[in-house]
C-alpha cells in the first residue's frame, strides 16, 4: 500500500515535484490512510511513511542490482524463475539475509527509477543508460507522461 501511495503521489502530473518535503510525505500519508486495507489499523503519520519508504527503497535498490547481475548471467534454457532464484541467492550472499520485499519489487521494477541503468553492447561493453523499452522488453516505446503545464492546462 505504501509503494502504491508513493508511486501515485510522485507521478502526479499536476503537482509534480514542485512541493515541499513535508507536503509530499503528508500527501503520501493521506493516500495511505485512504486505502481500504488500513481500516482499523493505527494511523500512520508522514514521518512513519517516510521512514518505512526509506527502508523499502534501500532494500529494493539492492535487490534490483542483484537481479540485474543475475540477468547478465542468464544462460540458454533458463527462464524468469531461474533468474529470480539466482537473484535471491546473490542477495543472500551479499547481504547475509533473505530479500523479503519481492512483492514491492514486483510493483516497482518497471518504474523508471528501477529500470536497468546500463545496457550492454554486442561485445559486452556497457554503454549509457538503457531506455524503459529495453528494460521491459516491449516492442513499442512507453508514452512520455505529460508535463506539469500540459496537465494543468487540461
Amino acid at each position: 500500500m505504501l509503494v502504491s501511495a508513493w508511486l501515485n503521489t510522485s507521478k502526479d502530473p499536476i503537482t509534480s515535484n514542485q512541493q515541499r518535503f513535508a507536503s509530499f510525505w503528508g500527501r503520501i500519508a493521506k493516500y495511505f490512510a485512504q486505502c481500504p486495507n488500513v481500516v482499523g489499523r493505527p494511523k500512520r503519520e508522514a514521518s512513519n511513511c517516510k521512514q518505512r519508504w526509506g527502508r523499502i527503497n534501500d532494500l529494493v535498490c539492492k535487490f534490483a542490482g542483484c537481479y540485474e547481475a543475475a540477468s547478465r548471467e542468464k544462460s540458454s534454457g533458463q527462464n524468469e524463475d531461474d533468474v529470480m532464484k539466482l537473484a535471491h541467492e546473490i542477495y543472500f550472499n551479499d547481504h547475509g539475509h533473505r530479500f523479503s520485499l519481492e512483492h514491492a519489487w514486483l510493483v516497482l521494477r518497471y518504474d523508471q527509477k528501477w529500470c536497468a541503468s546500463t545496457s550492454i553492447k554486442g561485445n559486452g561493453v556497457k554503454r549509457g543508460r538503457a531506455s524503459v523499452k529495453d528494460a521491459i522488453d516491449v516492442d513499442e516505446p512507453m508514452p512520455r507522461p505529460p508535463g506539469v503545464k500540459a496537465a494543468k492546462g487540461k
